[in-house]
């Protein structure tokens, strides 16, 4: 975790907790806000750089840092007293380096479903650990080196489209802030490890992992 995430993230935990204890109490606090057969729907975004694996076509493997930014609509349902089971459905965005020159930007729809526990520290404020599991897929383009039709023995970079599909297991450890009697900011760290490949039409199939550290902001609405 870099040194501005960790600096990011105490600073709003501590901007949280003193809110929190300003706050005045309801009788909708975060014990009511988490009882069984409560929802909530409302967006996460994800933000981080980080480090990625990614295969080459000679079979050689190349590390890179890679811009990872994650926004995602979510619906949750207490399914009992704090255990929230959630789905959610957004797009992702990332880079994947390959040759020492090139690499692609890759847009993926992602899918997945997870469950929190919601744990109050009072009326106001919640710990809410969390884990799931889904999947992505999605199209990009890279440089790719091909022959060129004209004459055999030159070559030519042409910007080749890919597809690509893949795993995601996910984790999480956030703050939850009742900000408004039926509404919850929350703040906290996420972690994510992709496992997937990427296809194009002149090549096999490429191998990508990505395990990044994200700085995570909700915004929920109970009901």
């Amino acid at each position: 975790m870099s040194d501005r995430v960790r600096k990011n993230l105490t600073s709003i935990s501590a901007f949280l907790l003193l809110t929190a204890l300003a706050l005045p109490a309801s009788a909708y606090d975060m014990f009511e806000m988490t009882s069984a057969g409560r929802g909530n729907i409302g967006i996460n975004t994800s933000v981080s750089l980080t480090q990625s694996m990614n295969e080459l076509e000679g079979g050689d493997s190349v590390k890179n840092t890679t811009f990872f930014m994650l926004a995602t609509p979510k619906f949750g349902y207490f399914v009992s007293d704090r255990l929230e089971i959630s789905t959610q459905a957004g797009v992702m965005m990332r880079r994947i380096q390959r040759e020492e020159d090139t690499g692609s930007t890759e847009s993926s729809a992602l899918v997945n479903v997870g469950a929190n526990y919601h744990i109050p520290l009072n009326a106001n404020l919640s710990l809410i650990p969390g884990l799931g599991i889904g999947g992505y897929f999605g199209r990009g383009s890279r440089p790719t080196v091909v022959p060129d039709p004209n004459d055999s023995s030159q070559t030519k970079i042409l910007d080749e489209s890919t597809r690509s599909r893949g795993v995601d297991l996910f984790s999480q450890l956030s703050i939850g802030y009742r900000a408004a009697e039926k509404a919850q900011i929350q703040a906290g760290l996420g972690f994510h490890y992709l496992y997937g490949a990427e296809f194009t039409d002149s090549s096999d199939a490429l191998r990508v992992s990505t395990l990044n550290t994200s700085l995570l902001v909700g915004v929920m609405y109970f009901f």
